[in-house]
């Protein structure tokens, strides 16, 4: 074959470089970014009932898209072939392609998949979306019916499986599963599996075809049989196949797509040896970058028109052979059109206003890359399923507006993700410990959600759950921080801040989205707390080396009492990732003590004090001694940090505690149940005590079993005994002592009952008692001590222990089996944290959540969910144990850690 001059100087490439060596075009992200927005918009269209319209109809047709798409994959693909064999290079390993397609695509798609699995479940084809309760019997209902329309625990593993969308429709429905079920996987499938496994085996097969020397019209006879034998395949699977069912997930199957591929191949060798001065584009790519946008335009306007035939809802499903043939044609001369288009574009051309608009777009399609080329369609199927409702009830100009928009602005953020985990160029790779730890907080976010259709099923009730629940739901309704039994059962919204706003501000980002269930969400608060496997691991990491980090994440996930938490729907898992954080931060401010890490430590457990309060020891039991340990850093500059990092939590605090002076006119720093809870643990019950004051008929016994627990009981007592006569004279003065201001002439000589007021009135009021009964009875209080702290280390009454955590939701298998794990861990991470000390590595941080439970299981009570962060100090110190096990038993097998001093050395 002749070969003319280029037109340009030729690009040259080394044996190493792939086609990302050449330079880079601005046109085929353009047209990756179109396509998929395209496609987006037809699902939104023909998923919203919008396809009764003439535009539904019309926006329906752009799941060709997905055409135009497979044709660029193809065509960029082959164009790095064709480029690797012209200049020589060595066939790039399947592996690599892999890797990368795991890393930017499959990974992130499994996760978007699977969390919005449990955010919006499917009953029936529908949306599950709750009935806001109208009273506590109400909600309770709900709860269970929750409960009985969750999915199993099989038909989750199979979905994650891919196996669910396979099946064969019930019903007249036109489309099968595999193309309109929640979260179709048809292109994505397609695509993946083309660039990850199709193309690189077909680079080597072409390498080994002797059929000509040229790669260019080696690539190009080959890329047209397959293209041709894929459109004879469509036009079989036309003809032969049924119109539902199994036939229509045979065409929307990968092998149904090989003649869309084949173009790809066919347009990427043409354009490779033009750029290497050889094949036919020689010399004429521009009148091919002129003609093809014009071309392709008029064939994609008749598509939209109704070419593909007049019934057809869809492009890439058309039914009959001639439909199809029309239909199939159009697609491939439309996507040849657009990648023409896209890989013939000369970055070094001047460019006029609107093609450098365009330039601008392409841009960000490039930066739209990886896996974020998902995230538009999985966003628009998140959309479109939150939206629920009868087929046309959504208004489709409003759905095509957030999916693409809402589409766009998630694929920046993941985009903006990966550069930042793997750099500019996106051609990092995970080190061994990155990889590890990905794999397994990955299998450790699978494990949890897993639990929630299976040992976690059951919703909860009432107590704490209940009221993060609803009021995340409220918040989603603009009831704001209001108390939810009262909302619920009389429909007034009170001012309430029994619990800290953290988690129920988390869950109420789901709730505004639609995932108003129990189970959406323990699901959100699973993907939270999950990060403490990141957290430990990179704890461990900074005191003992990367080997250490990976068994301490492997512990971590494993470790029954932090994974069961989740699905009873309390803080403390989240709790404990934010202490986890703080670790991390004084690790960080020790090996750097500069001013902006004190300020992230004392941000942090800010963060952490609005999930719990008790968070708050943290700044007296970490901060300070922490910044008086570290040596070579002057009082001054101590004084400072210590300063920031307390101006840094207060500013962070502060709207919380002003809004609690706003709603009550009194400061409440994090929560009212902090003073409440007082009472509940200074009285009969919690002093293993009987009730010495006159009781009325009906009122709870006295129960000295909960010695070092808190009683509910105790205050039901109390408020019986509303109304009785008071003879003693200390106990009036104590009751108008604990009024205050809200002390009445009626109220003398009578006991009070509940208080009136405000919550943080009435919060006051028992908080007051409960400190008169400790003083009372103050030297019962080394005993109550005593008996808290054995049942916060699970030696005393742990059979009652159980019994509390069944109550509180867990499940009474995972209660025991988290037992028996703490029993195991206590000691092993003890000898952990004496190893780290022997190696003159600073473990007081450590420590200090220990000191941290420890304070406030003796001020308030003993109870096994207080002590989780204790449980991930001794999981860290449990890692290093197993990480000098492994060293020894396997010396050979080492995981090369990065150069770093471990944290707490001597600078």
């Amino acid at each position: 074959m002749p070969t003319a001059a280029p037109s340009r100087p030729a690009p040259t490439a080394s044996p190493e470089a792939g086609p990302e060596a050449l330079p880079a075009r601005t046109g085929p992200g353009l047209v990756a970014l179109a396509a998929v927005v395209a496609v987006a918009v037809a699902w939104a269209a023909s998923r919203s009932g919008a396809s009764a319209t003439g535009l539904g109809r019309a926006l329906g047709r752009l799941d060709g898209g997905i055409g135009v798409l497979l044709v660029g994959v193809g065509a960029l693909a082959q164009r790095g072939i064709t480029d690797r064999a012209l200049a020589g290079a060595p066939v790039r390993p399947v592996v690599d392609g892999w890797r990368r397609r795991l890393r930017d695509t499959l990974v992130p798609w499994w996760l978007v998949v699977t969390v919005a699995t449990f955010l919006y479940p499917l009953v029936g084809g529908a949306v599950l979306r709750p009935p806001r309760p109208t009273s506590l019997a109400d909600a309770t209902a709900i709860a269970a019916a929750e409960t009985a329309a969750l999915p199993t625990w099989v038909d989750v593993v199979r979905d994650w499986l891919l196996l669910a969308p396979l099946t064969r429709p019930v019903g007249p429905e036109l489309v099968p599963p595999a193309a309109a079920g929640r979260l179709g996987l048809g292109w994505v499938v397609t695509v993946v599996v083309a660039v990850a496994l199709v193309l690189p085996l077909w680079e080597r097969a072409l390498r080994r075809v002797p059929v000509a020397a040229d790669p260019v019209r080696r690539a190009v006879a080959a890329g047209a049989v397959l293209a041709a034998g894929g459109f004879v395949l469509r036009l079989v699977l036309a003809a032969t196949s049924e119109p539902l069912g199994w036939g229509a997930v045979a065409r929307t199957s990968p092998p149904a797509q090989l003649d869309l591929l084949g173009v790809g191949i066919v347009l990427g060798a043409l354009v490779a040896g033009a750029r290497h001065g050889t094949g036919p584009l020689v010399g004429a790519e521009r009148v091919v970058r002129t003609a093809a946008p014009r071309l392709g335009g008029v064939v994609a306007l008749a598509l939209l028109a109704g070419a593909a035939g007049p019934d057809v809802g869809t492009t890439m499903v058309p039914l009959g052979v001639v439909d199809t043939a029309v239909a199939r044609t159009g697609l491939a001369l439309v996507g040849a059109a657009a990648v023409l288009w896209g890989l013939l574009v000369d970055p070094a051309a001047p460019r006029r206003w609107w093609s450098a608009g365009a330039a601008q777009v392409g841009t960000v399609g490039r930066a739209l890359a990886g896996g974020t080329f998902l995230v538009i369609p999985l966003a628009t199927e998140l959309w479109v399923t939150r939206a629920g409702g009868p087929p046309g009830t959504q208004r489709l100009g409003p759905m095509v507006l957030v999916t693409v928009a809402g589409a766009l602005a998630g694929g920046l953020a993941v985009a903006a993700l990966l550069r930042l985990a793997f750099g500019a160029d996106l051609r990092r790779r995970l080190t061994p410990l990155a990889a590890g730890l990905a794999t397994i907080t990955t299998g450790a976010l699978a494990w949890r959600l897993l639990t929630l259709v299976s040992i976690n099923r059951t919703n909860p009730s009432g107590g704490d759950p209940f009221y993060y629940h609803h009021q995340a739901n409220m918040l989603a309704d603009r009831v704001g921080y209001s108390e939810p039994f009262r909302w619920v059962e009389q429909g007034l919204a009170v001012p309430s801040a029994i619990h800290p706003p953290l988690l129920s501000t988390w869950l109420a980002l789901g709730s505004g989205l639609g995932a108003r269930t129990f189970l959406a969400h323990k699901t959100l608060t699973a993907v939270l707390s999950v990060l403490v496997v990141v957290v430990a691991a990179l704890v461990a990491r900074r005191l003992a080396g990367d080997r250490a980090a990976l068994v301490t994440a492997v512990l971590v996930a494993v470790y029954p009492n932090l994974w069961v938490i989740d699905g009873a729907l309390w803080p403390e898992g989240v709790y404990t990732t934010m202490c986890g954080l703080a670790v991390l931060a004084a690790y960080r401010w020790w090996e750097r003590p500069d001013l902006r890490r004190a300020a992230l430590l004392g941000a942090v457990i800010a963060v952490a004090a609005l999930a719990r309060g008790e968070a708050l020891f943290l700044y007296p039991l970490l901060v300070a001694p922490l910044f008086l340990l570290r040596r070579g850093v002057g009082l001054g500059r101590k004084v400072a940090a210590g300063a920031t990092a307390g101006v840094c939590g207060l500013l962070l605090l502060a709207p919380w505690t002003v809004r609690n002076v706003t709603a009550f006119d009194q400061v409440v720093t994090l929560s009212t149940n902090s003073d409440e809870v007082l009472y509940y643990a200074n009285c009969a019950d919690s002093y293993g005590l009987e009730e010495t004051r006159p009781q009325p008929p009906g009122a709870p016994a006295a129960d000295p079993s909960f010695l070092g627990y808190w009683s509910f009981n105790c205050q039901q007592r109390e408020r019986a005994r509303a109304g009785m006569p008071v003879t003693d004279p200390d106990q009036a003065a104590l009751y108008r002592e604990c009024l205050g201001d809200l002390w009445t002439p009626e109220l003398e000589g009578v006991v009070p009952g509940e208080p009136p007021g405000n919550e943080a009135d009435k919060a006051k009021y028992w908080r007051c008692l409960g400190v008169d009964y400790a003083r009372e009875n103050v030297d019962r209080l080394p005993v109550v001590a005593l008996a808290r702290i054995g049942r916060e280390l699970d030696v005393y009454r742990p059979d009652q222990s159980l019994e509390i955590l069944s109550i509180e939701g867990r499940p009474e298998g995972a209660a025991r089996l988290g037992r028996l794990a703490w029993w195991v861990l206590a000691p092993v991470g003890v000898v952990g944290w004496l190893a780290l000390r022997r190696r003159r590595v600073l473990v007081y941080p450590l420590v200090s959540l220990g000191l941290m439970v420890l304070v406030t299981t003796v001020y308030a009570y003993g109870a096994v969910r207080f002590r989780t962060p204790l449980e991930l100090a001794l999981l860290i110190g449990a890692g290093v144990v197993g990480e000098a096990v492994w060293r020894r038993l396997r010396p050979e097998a080492r995981i090369p850690d990065a150069p770093h001093r471990p944290a707490g050395t001597t600078p």
